[in-house]
């Protein structure tokens, strides 16, 4: 019998949080036999499935797979293919639920019979602060596209439910053993999304982890960061090919410029030399992968792609 939603949680050396992640899908008011948990075992070196194999045995919705590592992104596509549900969720093990809040979540998704839900998150730190929060409107009912244009929406995948059948209609798969998976997903999915919703609950905390890519002091990590913003920039740009309408275009624009600016940001943030900006610059361009023209909703990376583009006018960069 098919389940109404499918959890579905990558598990990598994360024995410190997959007890917490694991206690909050079940403070939840949902009834077990309307859910499950799939568990991807990704190849993790510490104890994180034996702690999840103990957990689970009181439990009779909790499926486990182990598999070779294929990072972050290839562990939710096995449980995409895998999951039983009607919707998807997307929960990192150093993530949590607020209690009581994924009964509603189903119901407005049913209700709005929707492709795809994006709801509100938190950002917490190591000390239990909130570092952020981002809490959206009920919307209507739009096209992926239109509702791009509309808000300021994020880029986590781990913030919106997914119908099942829509990702897998459209061939929608993260690309494995990247950085910033979300963000390439995630722009197929608005390109194909007929309906796509935003609700105001709040129903997410993301840890900040300091050891996370953005915040990574590891020159290899940092390194490969570039390289995998540049892989994306061709995945996107990719995208136009099969795009016909001025919006869609607009979109791809708009997220290749933010991936520009994101670029030369961590150039900035690793006090690189005037030089390496130039190399960066030069080798975008041979490879037809400059968007520097279109505004940005985020003011922060706005303002910075207004300095490189006087500073890019003046010939200093």
């Amino acid at each position: 019998m098919m389940k109404e939603l499918s959890i579905i949680i990558p598990i990598y050396n994360v024995e410190k949080y997959i007890r917490s992640c694991l206690d909050s899908v079940y403070r939840q008011n949902i009834d077990h036999n309307r859910f499950e948990v799939v568990v991807i075992d990704d190849e993790s070196p510490d104890n994180s499935r034996f702690i999840v194999e103990e957990y689970a045995k009181d439990k009779d919705n909790i499926i486990i797979i182990s598999q070779k590592n294929k990072g972050l992104g290839g562990a939710r596509n096995t449980g995409i293919e895998q999951a039983q549900g009607k919707y998807l969720l997307f929960l990192d093990s150093d993530d949590y639920y607020l209690d009581n809040t994924l009964g509603m979540l189903i119901n407005q998704c049913v209700q709005l019979s929707v492709d795809v839900l994006e709801f509100g998150a938190q950002g917490i730190n190591g000390d239990g602060r909130i570092t952020y929060s981002k809490i959206f409107e009920n919307s209507g009912i739009y096209s992926g596209v239109d509702y791009y244009s509309k808000t300021k929406c994020m880029d986590s995948a781990c913030n919106k439910i997914y119908l099942r059948e829509f990702l897998i209609s459209h061939n929608l798969f993260f690309l494995e053993r990247i950085y910033i998976e979300d963000y390439e997903f995630n722009t197929r999915v608005f390109l194909k999304a007929k309906r796509f919703a935003s609700t105001s609950l709040l129903v997410a905390c993301f840890f900040q982890n300091q050891s996370s890519i953005t915040r990574n002091t590891d020159r290899s990590k940092r390194l490969k960061l570039r390289s995998d913003l540049i892989t994306v920039m061709e995945h996107i740009k990719s995208l136009a090919y099969d795009c016909d309408d001025k919006r869609s275009i607009s979109l791809i624009d708009e997220r290749l410029t933010f991936l520009n600016v994101s670029l030369f940001y961590q150039l900035f943030k690793d006090k690189c030399k005037l030089s390496e900006y130039k190399e960066m610059k030069n080798k975008l361009y041979e490879l037809d992968l400059i968007y520097l023209n279109h505004p940005l909703k985020n003011k922060k990376k706005n303002l910075f792609r207004s300095v490189f583009l006087i500073l890019t006018k003046l010939k200093v960069i």
